[in-house]
């Protein structure tokens, strides 16, 4: 199974890929690292695609999603000023 996960340099994003890659998943974690952190994700990386870009631009979502079986979806600004 192949799994996309968006924020997935996060807290939350990160242990939910080390759970999918040691249930054997192939996993994608796109994230942009504004907030997300490699360290977060160093203990796994050699075992899944690091991808790093932004859920709003369609070219890049789309390429990581082919193949895809699921996408958990945990890209987001925790900051309102940042968004506007």
């Amino acid at each position: 199974m192949r799994l996309l996960i968006t924020g997935g340099a996060g807290f939350i994003g990160s242990h939910m890929a080390e759970n999918f890659v040691n249930k054997g998943w192939e996993v994608v974690v796109l994230d942009n690292f504004l907030t997300g952190k490699r360290e977060n994700l160093s203990h796994i990386s050699g075992k899944l695609k690091i991808v790093e870009g932004d859920i709003r631009n369609a070219s890049i979502v789309n390429e990581v999603m082919e193949g895809c079986d699921a996408v958990i979806h945990l890209a987001a600004l925790a900051s309102v000023p940042r968004i506007i």
